[in-house]
């Protein structure tokens, strides 16, 4: 008896172990570095963070994620597209923020995908 409950806890600690953290820590603070920029165009902009929402509750299933994050990330970019002027600036830095948080949820995905067993092929990393 006592045989069973050790091997019940190893195979306890041991999927603690092996699961990867798919935790949204550094994602949620990449978007927020997005706020600023959300005085530009308030439509789009919401519809940023609509879709991104989506891309995260959607994260065990890979796949859909992975569709909402390319959706959300091309609304991103289209947001300097409302400035009266354009300023090259705010177009990279929003660039560079894209590109980060197409990264950083395409590691996410990928840490999921391996908990899952399922394949994924990224398109930012």
């Amino acid at each position: 008896m006592m045989i069973i409950v050790l091997i019940g806890v190893f195979a306890y600690i041991l999927s603690k172990i092996t699961r990867l953290d798919t935790s949204l820590n550094q994602i949620d603070a990449v978007i927020k570095e997005t706020h600023k920029y959300s005085g530009i165009h308030e439509v789009t902009y919401n519809t940023f963070m609509a879709l991104i929402q989506i891309a995260k509750e959607y994260r065990t299933s890979v796949e859909m994620s992975q569709v909402y994050l390319e959706k959300a990330l091309r609304v991103l970019n289209d947001i300097p597209l409302y400035l009266p002027t354009m300023d090259g600036e705010v177009m990279n830095d929003i660039g560079d923020i894209s590109y980060r948080l197409g990264y950083e949820f395409e590691q996410l995905l990928m840490r999921e995908a391996l908990n899952q067993g399922v394949k994924f092929i990224p398109k930012y990393i």
